[in-house]
């Protein structure tokens, strides 16, 4: 009888130890779970933050400050290595996220502490898609470049035709179908943010196929475009052909810095608005409507990216590969 008591009590002993170790395993694996999510988010922060400024060109140094603030100072991260690639387009940054997080029950087993880590990388792409554009469509002669200047709507780039470069979102032209508020023209110049669909770009003929906005819509809506957006960069849809003049096939998202607006007094040259009297090419005859402005980098806060291979306009975005 004594000996079945001993052996008893020897079994409770040993259970007694492996339930210790499934709790040991639960606190502490589950510590370590939470400190690993919280490792992704600091690799996350510090790989976007260090891609962006490869993509500012700002440089190696800055990309590596402002990528350990990310990781380390601002989500606890106790150390974050990072490997930097390149400068502008195509750049990545890796960074790789630890800390050290202490044991409860397992040091009973001699285990004092656990460590926790990621790896994220982010990269720097050309913009493929966005929902605050203006709605004015771009057709540049081929690839342009920073600082590049450009009469982005002209009354009269090609003559008999019934639209001049202004879009229009509702889709009535058998274009792509947008689920987009009830704005008119004005209320799209005023608030892209709200007002514009989510578009699409594709080389070839693979993008949306926006609506032309019928008829010569400058006169009506210089005055918003040019105190809102004048000296300003905005993203416009870069297109690359269009259907009778009534459709446009979007190939690209470009950024575009407005610089003059004119309209022709129909007596005499005059403008009407513009921000740099010094541009060579800038001139507004009599019968003129149009936006003068320069092809610029821009930054963009959301969107999609595209295809390595895709035509850069100078809108980009930073986002997380990995």
């Amino acid at each position: 009888m004594r000996s079945q008591r001993g052996q008893t009590l020897i079994m409770v002993a040993v259970m007694m130890l492996m339930l210790l170790g499934f709790v040991a395993l639960a606190v502490d694996g589950g510590l370590a779970y939470l400190e690993r999510r919280q490792m992704r988010t600091a690799a996350d922060a510090g790989a976007l933050a260090a891609a962006r400024e490869l993509c500012l060109g700002n440089g190696e140094a800055a990309a590596l400050a402002a990528g350990l603030s990310y990781c380390v100072t601002e989500n606890g991260a106790d150390s974050c290595d990072f490997s930097l690639i390149g400068s502008g387009v195509g750049a990545t940054a890796e960074a790789v996220s630890s800390v050290s997080v202490p044991a409860f029950f397992a040091n009973v087993f001699g285990v004092s502490s656990f460590n926790a880590g990621a790896l994220a990388r982010g990269k720097c792409s050309v913009l493929a898609g966005s929902g605050t554009l203006l709605p004015m469509g771009v057709h540049p002669p081929g690839e342009p470049t920073e600082g590049m200047p450009f009469t982005l709507y002209d009354e009269e780039p090609d003559p008999g035709r019934g639209a001049f470069g202004f879009l229009n979102w509702s889709g009535k032209c058998g274009g792509t179908p947008y689920e987009v508020p009830n704005c008119n023209l004005k209320d799209e110049v005023e608030h892209p943010e709200t007002c514009s669909p989510f578009v699409r770009a594709g080389e070839g003929e693979a993008g949306d196929l926006v609506c032309a906005e019928p008829g010569n819509p400058l006169g009506s809506i210089r005055k918003d475009l040019w105190d809102l957006w004048g000296g300003k960069t905005v993203l416009v849809p870069i297109y690359n052909s269009s259907e009778e003049h009534t459709r446009y096939h979007i190939i690209g998202i470009g950024a575009f810095t407005l610089t003059g607006v004119c309209i022709g007094s129909g007596q005499g040259k005059g403008v009407w608005a513009i921000l740099d009297p010094d541009d060579p090419d800038w001139g507004c005859e009599p019968s003129e409507k149009k936006v003068r402005g320069a092809f610029e980098d821009l930054l963009s806060a959301s969107g999609i990216p595209s295809n390595d291979d895709d035509t850069d306009y100078g809108a980009h975005i930073v986002h997380l590969v990995e």
